[in-house]
């Protein structure tokens, strides 16, 4: 009520006086804006929103700094789920926008300005919206929040028809992405993210879309080099960009991501094993990223370690940064064992934690990897199960079980023709089941 009551001061002030000329704002009420903003700062919302309505009544006849200030009494009435109070305000800063351009001039950082734009989407009309002068951006992003609550078919189909309209609108491409990764497609996401300009694609939200497909997909060939994280990204998307850095040997660009990452935050276990081995292979300055003990391939092979005890699986050195030895012939063993035990979706993840585990240390240990696979494809995890099968390499003979899980997996991420690829050479030695049937006649039909 007292921010409509405020704002309902401004629209009369707004209809009835003259374009103002540079008015000192009384000191009474620059503090209460000064103290606003502070509390904005501090994330205290009501009291931000109490000391920008009173601030409010002092900045009429400063458009420009009004603005400033209803931007952030919007954003603390959103935080406070104040939706009626967000569209009052929006209201008069069309009026501030029409008359003296205040909106377009306000002096505000840019990441404030997209928090009120993110908002205003979510909260005011798109028929207001899009007869707003100077507010198109929010309308466009209100358009896809629209979208974005239809039924996945039909928001797909209105895509599609908005696309072959609009081919290339940085939007629908971007919100066509969004769709891909929900339906676990992360691959056709990034071919949709490829189509946007290159402005695009070097800024949020695409370049966080970008990371998070390519670490969906498990594809480290879809990271490029230099790309920097999106602010809050997932830990699971650091490893992997991290991870892929790591066995590539590019180890000055995996330093770079290091250092970029927030200090004094939890990590992972995971996080915590790659950042030691970066920080041990990281070149002295000046170099180049050849250092002197980097593990070469044949240091990764699988051979039996020399002093381990018989049960042991793994011999865990991270704190003294050596490479850990290879599984033994009979701990692999006991991992094949588990896996055909395994029936449960908590046991096979449990069971995948530490065969990834082992997967991610030893890159070049190939039935490792095809355990891994294995047992990814089993969790219907298919970018996991794409990612260690193309690390494994070539499928041998023998093996036809694994290229059916291999062909499906890539199916299931939207791979058709890869797809076909992988399953047309083995298809007239695999054992006949009416599951394996479908898939064959899915993945094999005429056209693929």
């Amino acid at each position: 009520m007292k921010a409509a009551f405020c704002s309902a001061s401004i629209l009369v002030v707004l209809v009835t006086a003259p374009s103002p000329a540079a008015a000192a704002v009384d000191s009474f009420y620059r503090n209460r804006m000064e103290a606003g903003v502070q509390a904005f700062a501090a994330g205290d919302w009501p009291a931000a929103a109490r000391q920008l309505r009173i601030a409010c009544f002092g900045y009429l006849e400063e458009p420009v700094g009004l603005a400033a200030g209803l931007i952030r009494l919007a954003i603390a009435q959103a935080e406070m789920g104040d939706d009626e109070g967000v569209r009052t305000v929006f209201l008069r800063l069309i009026q501030l926008e029409e008359r003296y351009s205040a909106y377009s001039e306000a002096k505000v950082p840019a990441q404030v300005r997209k928090r009120f734009e993110r908002h205003s989407a979510r909260r005011v009309p798109l028929a207001t919206l899009r007869f707003a002068a100077g507010f198109q951006a929010i309308a466009e992003q209100a358009e896809m929040v629209e979208m974005a609550r239809l039924p996945v078919e039909r928001r797909r189909a209105t895509l599609e028809r908005r696309l072959a309209a609009e081919p290339d609108r940085a939007a629908l491409l971007v919100e066509m992405a969004r769709l891909e990764l929900q339906l676990g497609r992360p691959r056709v996401a990034f071919e949709w993210l490829r189509r946007l300009p290159a402005e695009h694609q070097a800024a949020p939200p695409a370049i966080c879309l970008l990371q998070q497909a390519a670490a969906e997909s498990r594809d480290c060939a879809l990271l490029e080099a230099g790309m920097p994280f999106c602010d809050g990204v997932p830990t699971t998307i650091v490893e992997f960009s991290l991870q892929c850095l790591a066995d590539e040997g590019r180890w000055s660009e995996a330093a770079d991501l290091l250092a970029g990452l927030p200090t004094g935050d939890q990590r992972s276990r995971r996080l915590t094993r790659l950042e030691k081995r970066i920080r041990r292979n990281q070149p002295a300055p000046g170099g180049d990223d050849e250092p002197a003990n980097v593990a070469t391939a044949n240091d990764l092979q699988e051979q039996p370690p020399a002093s381990e005890p018989p049960d042991a699986m793994v011999a865990e050195r991270d704190e003294l940064g050596d490479e850990p030895p290879a599984v033994d012939p009979e701990a692999f063993e006991r991992l094949r064992r588990q896996l055909a035990t395994a029936v449960t979706p908590d046991q096979l993840t449990e069971l995948f934690t530490v065969v990834e585990d082992l997967a991610d240390r030893q890159p070049a240990a190939r039935r490792i990897q095809l355990l891994a696979a294995e047992i990814a494809y089993l969790r219907s995890d298919w970018p996991g199960s794409i990612f260690h099968f193309r690390r494994a390499g070539d499928l041998h003979v023998g093996e036809e079980s694994l290229a059916f899980y291999f062909a499906v997996a890539l199916y299931e991420s939207g791979e058709r023709a890869a797809a076909a690829e992988i399953l047309r050479p083995v298809a007239s030695r695999l054992e006949r089941t009416s599951f394996v049937e479908t898939y064959l006649d899915r993945i094999l039909a005429p056209g693929i």
